[in-house]
C-alpha cells in the first residue's frame, strides 16, 4: 500500500453479533496499537486507525449499549462524546424497521452513520430511491472501488456509477480483506481516476476518510 501511495489505513474489522461480538471498541484498539507497532518497526511510514464495521442485525443496538460503539479514527468507546463517524453494513432484502431504528439511535447519540458499500446491497425494493432517502437523513455511503472493476458482476458497477454520477458517495475504500485482494482494489482506483477525474478521485480516497476520522474529535 505505501509502494503505491497509501500514507495510512483505518482496520475496519466486522464487529457485533451474532458472528463477531468479541470484536468491541478495546480489543480492536489493542490489535491496532500491536499492529502499529509492527509497522514502526519495518520503518514504515504508514499510520493506522481503529475502526469497525459493525454487522446491521437484530441484536445489534444491545450489544453496543453493553459494549460500547467503535467510532472510525477513535481507540475505544465514543459512547458520550457526540462525534464520530460509524460504519456499519446491512445484506437484508428489504429495509426494516429494525435498520431505521439503528440509524435513528446513532444519529440520536450523535454519530454520523455511514453505510457500507450499498452498491453491493442485496435489497429488491427500489434501491436508489432508499439512498436517497437514507442520505437526507443524514447517513453518509461508502463505497468499495472493486465493483467499479465489474469484478463484483454488472449490478454493482451500475450501481457504484450511479451513485458516483449522482455524488451521492462520502468517500471510497479498497476495502481490504487480504494482500492477494490489492490488485483488484487498486485496479478500481485506476479506473476512478480515468473515468471521474482527479477531483472525484482526490474526493473519495483522501478528502472524505480524513472528513470521516477527523468526525471523531471535533469539539473534543
Amino acid at each position: 500500500m505505501v509502494k503505491h501511495g497509501y500514507v495510512g489505513a483505518v482496520c475496519a474489522p466486522h464487529g457485533g453479533p451474532p458472528h463477531f461480538p468479541r470484536n468491541t471498541p478495546d480489543v480492536i484498539a489493542d490489535a491496532v496499537d500491536a499492529l502499529q507497532r509492527r509497522v514502526d518497526a519495518e520503518g514504515l511510514a504508514f499510520v493506522l486507525s481503529p475502526g469497525s464495521e459493525l454487522s446491521l442485525t437484530d441484536g445489534l443496538l444491545d450489544w453496543l449499549r453493553v459494549e460500547g460503539v467503535q467510532a472510525l479514527g477513535r481507540a475505544g468507546d465514543a459512547c458520550g462524546f457526540g462525534r464520530g463517524a460509524v460504519l456499519f453494513d446491512y445484506w437484508g432484502e428489504r429495509w426494516t424497521p429494525m435498520c431505521d431504528a439503528f440509524v435513528d439511535w446513532l444519529l440520536a447519540e450523535g454519530f454520523t452513520p455511514v453505510l457500507a458499500h450499498p452498491e453491493r446491497m442485496a435489497l429488491v425494493e427500489p434501491w436508489i430511491d432508499l439512498m436517497g432517502r437514507l442520505v437526507e437523513r443524514g447517513v453518509l455511503l461508502q463505497g468499495n472501488l472493486r465493483p467499479l472493476t465489474g469484478l463484483d458482476g454488472l449490478m454493482p458497477a451500475y450501481r457504484a456509477e450511479q451513485l458516483l454520477q449522482a455524488e451521492r458517495y462520502a468517500m471510497m475504500c479498497l476495502d481490504v480483506h487480504h494482500r492477494s485482494c490489492l490488485d483488484d482494489r487498486l485496479a478500481g482506483v485506476g479506473r476512478l481516476k480515468r473515468a471521474w477525474g482527479r477531483k472525484t478521485t482526490r474526493l473519495m480516497l483522501s478528502d472524505g476518510p480524513r472528513r470521516l476520522l477527523g468526525m471523531a474529535y471535533e469539539d473534543a
